[in-house]
């Protein structure tokens, strides 16, 4: 490596985007910088937290990043 090399470290994101009856999910990486859809919960009870915090504990992403829709549909 040359004295102006810099390591990059690839980071894992995960993307939460809440509507009234989903939760889209969507896995990102800064070394590509895109983002791919995971996966969709039900937002219904305390069970989306919980399926939450399993993709939270299997991906160990860097950061999290939350949506808020503009729109109810």
């Amino acid at each position: 490596m040359s004295a102006g090399s810099a390591v990059v470290t690839p980071q894992t994101f995960l993307s939460f985007d809440f509507s009234a009856k989903r939760v889209g999910v969507a896995s990102g990486n800064s070394v590509t910088r895109s983002a791919a859809p995971l996966t969709t919960i039900r937002n219904e009870g305390d069970a989306r937290f919980a399926a939450i915090g399993k993709l939270i504990g299997e991906w160990q992403p860097a950061a999290l990043v939350v949506g808020i829709p503009f729109h109810p549909d």
